[in-house]
């Protein structure tokens, strides 16, 4: 939550109107690695390597 509202102060500091909800947009998206890496048939070690770097920033 605190890297969330790190970047919303950036997106309210350059005067982004709807900063909030582009970046709920991005994390939505990006915490749906899993799904996509399966689709595309990620090694699933190197799928769930990359999901530990994902960071959640659970900006609902």
């Amino acid at each position: 939550m605190e890297k969330c509202i790190e970047i919303c102060t950036v997106g309210d500091s350059i005067r982004c109107k709807h900063a909030h909800d582009i970046i709920d947009q991005i994390n939505h998206t990006v915490n749906q690695w899993k799904t996509f890496a399966d689709e595309v048939k990620v090694d699933p070690q190197l799928r769930d390597e990359i999901d530990r770097t994902i960071l959640d920033l659970g900006t609902d």
